[in-house]
């Protein structure tokens, strides 16, 4: 993949959002600097920067609520 976008790829998202702790050193291990899981919940650490949580967005969003939660103000109802 590297070769064909011409750069090299530290980031990635978890297929179906599965990882658990021998993934995660995996993910490690080959490099990666981040990592996308599908957990609910805000990104607040850099400890997790290979568990990065996600904040859904829906089809069925208004406007408003997209601009809501990707500017953060859905952040203290989430884990």
């Amino acid at each position: 993949l590297e070769d064909v976008v011409g750069s090299e790829i530290t980031t990635l998202s978890y297929p179906h959002g599965a990882q658990n702790d021998d993934v995660v050193r995996a993910v490690r291990q080959a490099g990666f600097t981040a990592a996308a899981c599908s957990a609910c919940g805000t990104y607040r650490s850099d400890d997790e920067h290979l568990r990065i949580p996600r904040v859904d967005i829906w089809s069925t969003d208004s406007a408003s609520t997209f601009v809501a939660k990707t500017r953060g103000d859905w952040d203290h109802v989430l884990p």
